[in-house]
C-alpha cells in the first residue's frame, strides 16, 4: 500500500507548480456525448467531405427499467444487473439474528443471494452480477429468523406490502417508518439518506443508475415503534451489458433532436442537416475557399437544453490535430486526476505542409497553449465562476507532423495549499490565421484536478484506557469521486503491514460521482473489533485508482482487567 504524507506532499507541490485555466463542466444530467469526424480535412474548394458521427445518449434508472407498484422492476433493454448488500440490523436484544435475500429473474425460481447476520455483510462484494434481457421482470424477497429459529413471513415485491420498498435517487424515504426522521438511521445507511431538499424530509442519495431496497423483517404493522425499514438493505445497479448494441435508435424516441451545422467561413452562411444518433453523409455544401466549420449539435426536447458535442474545421490547407490526456483514472466523461498525481498530454498533428515558397504559415505550423484555473471555494466547474481568469503556463508552436508529448509530475495549479485545491487545466491546438481565415481551434481538451482526501476520528482519547470502546465520529472530506474508504483495526502499534487487521463493515463509504464528496457518520458497538487487551491501532484507508492512502491513524488502549483493592490485618 502507498501511503501519502500530506505535510510532505504540500511542500513538494508548492515547490514545483506553475499555474491553470479550464473548460465547461460536464454536469448536465441530459448531456449526451458525441464525436464528429469530417474527412478529408484538406480539400480543394467546392469538394464535399464525408461526415461521420456517433451520439451516445445519457441514461438513468428511469430510462433503463420501469418500476412497478410493488417495487418490482421491468427491464427496458438488455442490462447487467448488480446487487450488493449494504447492511443488516436485525437482532433480538443484542443477539444478532439470521436474515436472507433472494432474487427472481423473469418469473423463474428464487435464487438465494445472501444468508447471514450483520457481520457477514461485505458492502463491496456483488452478491448478484448477471446480464438480464430486455422486457424481463425482476423481483426481490427477504426474511429473517426469530430468536427461536423460526422464519418470519416473506417480504417481497411479488405482491403489495409495506414491508419492502425500492427507491431511486432523490425519492423520499417511507413516511410510515419514523426512524428516518427521528435520528434512528443505522450507521450503514447514513451515506444513502440525507435532507437534500432542506425541507425536513429525508431523501435517498444514490447514483443515477441505482436503486436501494429497504426491508422490514420483524413487524408487519407500520405503527410499531420497531418498524424501521432497516432490517436488511441492498443496492441494485443497472449497467450496460458487456457487449451493448451500437444502435442508438431514433433520437426522437429518446427525447433528442440532432443536426450537423456547416458554417462557410467566407460568407458566414450556415447549413443545417438533421441526423440520427449515428451515421455518415456528405456535407450539405462544398467547402468554401476560406474553409468550413462543422458542428455536431443535440437538443434535449423536454428541457430545451442545447449541446455542442463536437466540432471540426476543414480547409484546403488547415492541418488536423488532436489532443490526448492520460491519467491514472480511467473515468471517461471527463479526464480527471488528483493534485499529487502525474499525467501526460500528447499532441497529434497531421496535414502540415513542408516549407516551400508561397505556402502560408498557417499550413506549416500550429499553435499550442496550456492554461490553468483554480476553482474558488464551493465551485466545481468554470460555469459556476463569473468571468473566470486563468494563468497561461505555455504558449508555443509545433511545425512537424506526428506526436509530441508533455509530462507533468503534479498539477500546475497555484494555491496556498495545493493538497486541498481543485481546478482545471486546458490544452489547446489552434490553426493560425491567414488568407482571410481567422485562427481556429482544432482541438481542446481539459483535465479536472481534485484535492487529496482527509479523514479524522473523534470521540476517544489516544492516551486513555477503555473497558468499552466509545462511539466514534468519522469525518471525511474531499473523498475522490471514484473511491472506497473504510476503517481497519489491528492489535499493536501502527505498521504498514499489520497482522490480522479487522475491517469495520459499517464504515465503508463508496463514491462513484463526478465531484469530490464529504461524509460524516458515527460508529457504535465497536467492542467486537477490540477483542484483545492492550494497544490497538485504528486507521482510515482511502482507495482510489491511484492506490491506497492512509488518511488517519490513532491508538485505542483496551484494559478490561478488574482490580480489587483491600486491607489485610490480624487480631491478636
Amino acid at each position: 500500500m502507498n501511503y501519502v504524507n500530506k505535510a510532505v506532499l504540500a511542500m513538494m507541490l508548492s515547490a514545483s507548480v506553475l499555474g491553470v485555466r479550464a473548460q465547461s463542466e460536464h454536469g448536465d444530467p441530459y448531456e449526451p456525448v458525441g464525436d464528429l469526424t469530417v474527412t478529408p480535412t484538406v480539400v480543394q474548394p467546392g469538394v464535399h467531405p464525408q461526415m461521420f458521427w456517433n451520439i451516445e445518449y445519457p441514461e438513468m434508472v428511469e430510462d433503463l427499467v420501469d418500476v412497478g407498484n410493488n417495487s418490482e422492476v421491468y427491464t427496458n433493454k438488455d442490462l447487467r444487473v448488480k446487487v450488493r448488500m449494504v447492511g443488516v440490523a436485525f437482532q433480538s436484544g443484542k443477539v444478532p439474528l439470521p436474515t436472507a435475500l433472494w432474487i427472481r429473474v423473469g418469473g423463474g425460481s428464487w435464487q438465494l443471494l445472501f444468508y447471514g447476520r450483520y457481520y457477514d455483510v461485505n458492502p463491496t462484494q456483488f452478491v448478484f452480477n448477471q446480464e438480464v434481457g430486455e422486457n424481463t421482470r425482476i423481483d426481490f424477497a427477504a426474511r429473517g429468523k426469530n430468536s427461536s429459529g423460526s422464519w418470519y413471513s416473506n417480504r417481497w415485491t411479488a405482491s403489495s406490502m409495506e414491508e419492502v420498498i425500492g427507491l431511486r435517487n432523490g425519492e423520499e424515504v417511507p413516511y410510515y417508518a419514523p426512524a428516518y426522521n427521528q435520528g434512528g438511521i443505522e450507521d450503514f445507511l447514513t451515506q444513502f439518506i440525507a435532507d437534500t431538499d432542506n425541507d425536513g424530509n429525508m431523501n435517498v442519495v444514490l447514483g443515477p443508475r441505482e436503486m436501494i431496497y429497504l426491508f422490514e423483517l420483524g413487524s408487519t404493522n407500520p405503527g410499531d415503534w420497531w418498524f424501521d425499514m432497516q432490517d436488511l438493505v441492498a443496492v441494485v445497479t443497472f449497467d450496460e451489458p458487456d457487449n451493448p448494441s451500437a444502435d442508438q435508435g431514433d433520437p426522437s424516441e429518446v427525447g433528442y433532436v440532432n443536426f450537423i451545422r456547416q458554417i462557410q467561413q467566407d460568407s458566414g452562411v450556415e447549413w443545417d442537416i438533421s441526423v440520427d444518433g449515428y451515421g455518415e453523409v456528405i456535407s450539405p455544401e462544398g467547402v468554401s475557399e476560406d474553409g468550413s466549420f462543422f458542428q455536431l449539435w443535440s437538443i434535449h426536447t423536454d428541457s430545451a437544453s442545447e449541446f455542442l458535442l463536437d466540432e471540426q474545421f476543414v480547409t484546403s490547407y488547415t492541418p488536423n490535430a488532436a489532443i490526448t490526456i492520460q491519467t491514472g483514472d480511467p473515468y471517461q466523461p471527463v479526464t480527471r486526476t488528483r493534485t499529487d498525481q502525474p499525467f501526460r498530454v500528447t499532441f497529434n498533428v497531421d496535414g502540415l505542409l513542408s516549407l516551400k515558397p508561397g505556402i502560408p504559415l498557417a499550413a506549416q505550423q500550429v499553435a499550442i497553449s496550456h492554461e490553468v484555473f483554480t476553482y474558488p471555494g464551493g465551485a466545481y466547474s468554470l460555469e459556476e465562476i463569473e468571468d473566470p481568469n486563468g494563468t497561461t503556463v505555455l504558449q508555443g508552436y509545433l511545425n512537424q507532423n506526428g506526436s509530441s508529448m508533455l509530462g507533468y509530475s503534479v498539477t500546475n495549479m497555484i494555491a496556498p495549499d495545493l493538497t486541498s485545491a481543485s481546478g482545471e487545466e486546458i490544452f489547446t491546438i489552434s490553426a493560425l490565421a491567414g488568407y482571410s481565415v481567422s485562427a481556429t481551434v482544432l482541438d481542446s481538451k481539459r483535465i479536472q484536478i481534485w484535492p487529496i482526501a482527509e479523514g479524522s476520528l473523534s470521540g476517544h482519547d489516544p492516551a486513555g484506557y477503555y473497558e468499552d470502546v466509545p462511539n466514534l465520529t468519522v469525518t471525511l472530506t474531499d473523498l475522490y469521486p471514484a473511491s472506497r474508504t473504510y476503517l481497519r483495526v489491528y492489535s499493536g502499534a501502527s505498521t504498514s503491514n499489520p497482522k490480522d487487521p479487522k475491517i469495520v463493515s459499517a464504515s465503508y463509504v463508496l463514491i462513484n460521482d463526478s465531484i469530490p464528496q464529504d461524509r460524516t457518520f458515527s460508529l457504535e458497538d465497536l467492542n467486537g473489533y477490540f477483542t484483545k487487551e492492550g494497544l490497538h491501532t485504528i486507521e482510515i484507508l482511502h482507495q482510489t485508482p491511484f492506490g491506497t492512502d492512509l488518511l488517519f491513524s490513532s491508538m485505542i488502549n483496551v484494559d478490561r482487567t478488574v482490580q480489587v483493592t483491600g486491607t489485610v490485618f490480624s487480631k491478636e
